[in-house]
């Protein structure tokens, strides 16, 4: 197939990339909130806090919080925005997270949900200091613009940010850096995070300074630019400076793209200083490991394979089975269960994610939570039930429940809900029923309930006043014990069976660690001395064996161990609390305890009975212990694995999300939403990732906006729908003026140029091109000019949405060109004169399509994966320049107006995994209808330019497949069928035209009756009619995962791919010769994906 077209698509999209860069800001659904919020603004000083009903504590918090910090952070810095800054408080996410935006505005959204106790952002102490510490370090060093960048801001507007054009971990790690810095916790004094350090140092994984900005897909991922980047960053000001990074932000703020001032600031170049930093990294882990070697390490064996990551193991209650989640790089998450000694996990259910456990009595199902959708503009926690070979069915929808925990006797459901940054400890009762039992309102946390093995108390992990401890509840909800008293993390509860027994997960040494207190006795013992760490412990029934979450620099394995309780480190008795201090002789259970009595016996039944499984195993091993024995065993053991392999593929449900394509009338070229996708955020738009999530189109370096931390993709495909009111708005008195919102002050003026090359059939087009949006993305507008110099014709365009409520509602208007053949001239007599015959002849002049558009569209996003639009579209065609007497009009396309109604239906789900190189298990499915009439000022000039009514109706349909292959991962055949027909007068070259080998992109918009055939020139064919088939082999080759020092280039990915393509247009449908005249092209094609300019990914075909 030809590559000259794709060359110079590369060539713009480089262009486009490099604008974007010095046009970006650092980080900035139908609507992008619930449209039922309401919504109010609340100004301090320097910020506008807008928030919705029932963030009015929150709203006051967060002013103080952001006053403070930007006391602070100014003061450092050296640098203050004239402008108050825009700030979104939103709760609709039960995920922690935000991001900060310098374009069009300085702009930070936060979801307002605190950090859970297994995330590396759960080290705090007051979450409203330490995010918007975060998010405003971003907001100051972005904005800084000086020397010529700053004159090349003022002609250019907010677009121009040389700090943007910086590694991953500059922007990422000086933010970590300064939400360490600036609160008494962060990220940089994380255990959580020294792990993941410690690792990458003891396991030889250290990352090279080219992949510190994140982009590879083994973990930590994401995380490298935060956690690796802010320590990095202290070292750095350690050696240099307290203040050297203030130097830094000014002076590249005042500098060249790309060229970084190491050498000018630090007086090293950052290749040495990365050599000094990992140099002193080896040294401080290896002395700790070799202290924690010296008092004798934990043993024990994997149970998962050490590739997947996986969480949250749990036995059923007599120990017959074990579950945990996990998720594979090629293949996604999976539950699996194990029998009872962990072998032979099974999935059970696939492409589910969970993080938490808890079985039914009868061991015949169990509960979990999980994220997802709800009514398209949220992401929460939900609670499901799992009957083992059976049904799932949601025990919650929309509750934002999670961390379930079935009682003894099987009757009730504890959950913890989370709202407003407040956690509460409910009951789901028999019939469904949610009962509250608690009432915190001072952003107390709870995680992961533990019920006691008679059912009178619960165990759990609790935050409050900057410390996570272990406490004890009564089962009515009320404080009883709190076990931990110190600065510790202590998290993830577990009871023995028996009840005398709770286990839970540590940091007190500096390491997560596995302890236990013997409740008789109120002492504290170290059960694990492990190097990386360890959480989640789930004790085996019998107590013989202690199952957890182990991590290393591949993540988190399940481990098992055996239980020696001789072999614990006594660590004394436990402190006695102030208040919550009741005797911890109440807590053990009656010794006739009916529901412990009747667990212990079946836990003894059930052990007996997998001892002599065991042996009998052993037994049949012996009796096969030859080479052909052995080569049996590994034959079965690979058997099991590919059955595995295919149960996976066998009963998939249906897939997520697929990557949006351009969507008429909403972004590509013209559209209000044509930066929507380069600023990042959710925008409402249909297939988009949901708030506070991601997925195919959302990673962080396809958008200009900065994440607080790395973002995740709902656990469950499936979104719902349910009927909730919104948070109703309360009385609070407020520090500051607060007002009913207006979008009026953040949309208006546009406060940029975006400076654009495209690509064009034979030449290139130069874009200026602007666009606005008020901070809740209600009213969005955009506009451009843009020069082609093939056509040599200046285009225009303007559109506007109201992006409030469902539907979308879209207008616009733009001009452009289109290419065609030759205008061709009729001949005259010869200036001799003489006898002549009339003829035609090319005038060697090219015919442009001058085109004047504009439209109306409403656009109903259904769910995450259909929508449905209607539209009108008016189209006034004629040549670009005026055409001369003798130009023979026959051979010249369509002159006049088209003006039609019409509409469409689409449907997109697939999977993307982390080594995904096309959409996975997918399906695509679009109709489009239209209906161009005279009534509708609809008409033609005919070939002696008089107007005549034009009367079509058009049909388009498409289905695409992408289906992987089940022995294969992620080799993926994507099929590809469409077709399209008009009916009614018919256009001089055809209502549709194949050709070409360009693609759907949001950075171009290309004529309607274009449709792409690889390996023939655009246009080959056309006609009223068209079918077209694609058949492609997809298959990774490489994953090369590299960065070169602090060059802007990383290698991600070389896959390749083999395709045949066929297809016809003609206008007689009855005509077989016509229909039969299918046109073939086959080729092949080596994809290399790549980052560049530390955030543009690009694909070199």
């Amino acid at each position: 197939m030809g590559t000259a077209h794709r060359g110079r698509r590369l060539l713009a999209g480089l262009l486009l990339g490099c604008g974007l860069l010095l046009a970006a800001g650092p980080p900035a659904r139908a609507a992008a909130y619930d449209p039922d919020l309401r919504w109010r603004s609340l100004e301090t000083e320097h910020f506008r806090i807008t928030f919705h009903g029932g963030e009015e504590q929150l709203a006051e918090e967060f002013g103080h919080a952001l006053e403070r910090a930007f006391d602070a952070l100014t003061a450092e810095l050296e640098t203050a925005p004239r402008r108050r800054i825009e700030v979104v408080l939103v709760d609709s996410s039960d995920s922690a997270n935000g991001y900060a935006s310098t374009v069009p505005l300085n702009t930070i959204v936060i979801y307002v949900t605190a950090p859970t106790e297994d995330s590396t952002l759960s080290l705090y102490e007051d979450w409203p200091e330490t995010i918007s510490t975060h998010e405003l370090t971003h907001i100051l060093h972005l904005d800084t613009v000086e020397g010529l960048p700053g004159f090349a801001r003022a002609l250019l507007g907010r677009v121009i940010s040389v700090n943007r054009v910086s590694p991953g971990w500059v922007i990422e790690g000086f933010a970590t850096f300064q939400e360490t810095r600036h609160t008494h916790a962060g990220r940089g004094r994380s255990t959580v995070v020294d792990a993941i350090k410690r690792m990458s140092v003891l396991e030889d994984a250290f990352p090279p300074l080219g992949n510190l900005d994140g982009f590879q897909t083994d973990p930590p991922g994401g995380n490298l630019r935060y956690l690796f980047g802010q320590d990095f960053i202290q070292f750095i000001a350690d050696r240099t400076g307290r203040d050297v990074w203030t130097d830094w932000v000014h002076v590249y703020g005042r500098g060249i793209p790309y060229l970084l001032p190491g050498r000018r600031v630090f007086g090293k170049g950052i290749g040495r200083l990365y050599r000094e930093w990992r140099a002193e990294m080896e040294t401080r882990y290896r002395r700790q490991a070799a202290a924690i070697e010296a008092e004798g390490l934990t043993g024990f064996r994997l149970l998962s394979d050490g590739v997947d990551q996986c969480a949250g193991p749990s036995w059923s209650p007599a120990g017959r089975h074990i579950v945990w989640s996990c998720t594979d790089p090629s293949t996604g998450p999976a539950i699996v269960v194990a029998d009872a000694w962990g072998r032979d996990p099974q999935i059970e259910l696939d492409h589910r994610a969970a993080g938490n456990f808890s079985w039914r009595p009868d061991g015949q199902a169990f509960a979990f939570s999980s994220s997802r959708v709800v009514n398209r503009t949220n992401v929460y926690q939900d609670v499901t039930l799992h009957q083992l070979g059976g049904r799932t069915e949601p025990m919650t929808r929309g509750d934002r429940a999670r961390d379930p925990e079935i009682t003894p006797d099987g009757r009730a459901v504890y959950v913890v809900t989370n709202a407003l940054q407040n956690n509460q400890l409910a009951r789901l009762t028999v019939d469904r029923r949610l009962e509250v039992l608690t009432d915190t309102r001072d952003h107390t946390q709870l995680s992961t309930p533990r019920v006691s093995p008679d059912g009178r108390f619960l165990a759990l992990s609790r935050w409050s006043d900057g410390r996570r401890d272990i406490w004890l509840y009564t089962a009515d909800g009320q404080p009883y014990r709190r076990l931990t008293v110190d600065p510790a993390t202590d998290i993830d509860p577990a009871w023995s069976a028996d009840g005398r027994t709770l286990f839970f997960s540590s940091d007190r040494t500096g390491v997560f660690n596995i302890y236990a207190i013997d409740l008789a006795t109120e002492r504290l013992y170290q059960v694990t001395n492990v190097l990386g760490a360890a959480w989640g412990p789930a004790p085996r029934p019998d107590g013989t064996a202690l199952v957890f979450e182990r991590y290393s620099t591949h993540g988190t394995d399940i481990a098992w161990m055996d239980l020696d309780r001789d072999a614990w480190r006594d660590r004394g008795l436990l402190p006695h609390p102030l208040g919550a201090d009741g005797p911890l002789s109440a807590v053990l259970p009656a010794a006739d305890d009916p529901l412990v009595q009747n667990r212990l016996r079946n836990i003894r039944r059930a052990a007996e009975e997998a001892a002599e499984e065991a042996t009998e195993e052993a037994t049949e091993d012996a009796a096969d212990d030859t080479a052909e024995g052995a080569a049996r065993g590994a034959a079965r053991r690979a058997a099991r694995r590919a059955a595995r392999r295919a149960a996976r593929r066998a009963a998939e449900p249906d897939p997520g999300v697929v990557a949006p394509a351009t969507i008429p009338g909403l972004d590509g070229i013209g559209g209000p939403f044509m930066h929507a996708r380069l600023l990042g955020g959710p925008w409402g738009l249909p297939g988009e990732p949901t708030a506070g999530a991601s997925g195919l189109s959302a990673r962080p370096e396809d958008t200009v906006s900065i994440p607080d931390a790395p973002p995740s993709s709902p656990d469950e495909e499936f979104a719902i729908e349910v009927d909730t009111a919104p948070p109703e708005e309360q009385d609070y008195e407020f520090s500051w003026p607060v007002e009913r919102y207006s979008p009026w002050g953040s949309l208006l003026p546009p406060r940029y140029l975006l400076p654009t090359i495209y690509s064009t059939t034979f030449g290139y087009m130069g874009m200026l091109s602007t666009s606005g949006a008020d901070v809740l993305r209600r009213y969005l507008y955009s506009g451009y000019i843009a020069y082609r110099t093939d056509s040599r014709y200046l285009g225009w365009g303007a559109s506007a949405a109201i992006n409030r409520w469902d539907p979308i509602i879209t207008a616009g208007a733009y001009s452009y060109t289109t290419p065609y053949g030759d205008i061709y001239e009729v001949t005259g007599p010869p200036t001799d004169g003489g006898a002549w015959v009339p003829s035609v002849q090319s005038t060697g002049e090219r015919y442009w399509d001058k085109r004047i558009r504009g439209y109306a569209q409403v656009t109903w996003p259904l769910d995450e994966y259909r929508s449905v639009f209607g539209r009108w579209t008016g189209t006034l065609r004629q040549p670009l320049k005026p055409l001369e007497p003798d130009t023979y009009r026959p051979f010249l396309p369509m002159r006049g107006f088209q003006s039609g109604i019409g509409g469409g239906w689409r449907y997109a789900r697939a999977r993307v995994y982390s080594h995904s190189i096309s959409p996975e298990d997918g399906r695509i499915l679009s109709v489009v209808g239209e209906l161009q009439a005279p009534w509708l000022g609809s008409y033609q000039l005919d070939d002696n330019d008089q107007k005549v009514g034009f009367t079509q109706v058009q049909l388009t349909g498409e289905w695409r497949e992408y289906r992987t292959l089940p022995w294969l991962h992620n080799h993926v055949l994507a099929v590809k069928l469409a077709a399209g027909m008009s009916a009614g007068d018919e256009l001089a070259y055809g209502s549709f035209r194949l050709g070409g080998s360009f693609g759907e992109s949001a950075y171009y918009t290309l004529p309607d009756e274009w449709r792409a055939l690889r390996g023939f020139p655009p246009a080959t064919v056309y006609g009223d009619n068209y079918y077209l088939g694609s058949a492609e082999y997809r298959l990774p080759l490489w994953y090369a995962e590299r960065g070169v020092g602090v060059l802007p280039f990383y290698a991600r990915r070389l896959s390749a791919s083999v395709f045949t393509d066929a297809g016809n247009a003609f206008g007689d449908i009855t005509d077989p010769a016509a229909v039969g005249d299918i046109r073939v092209g086959v080729g092949a094609e080596l994809l290399g994906s790549a980052v560049i300019g530390w955030g543009i990914p690009i694909t070199l075909r």
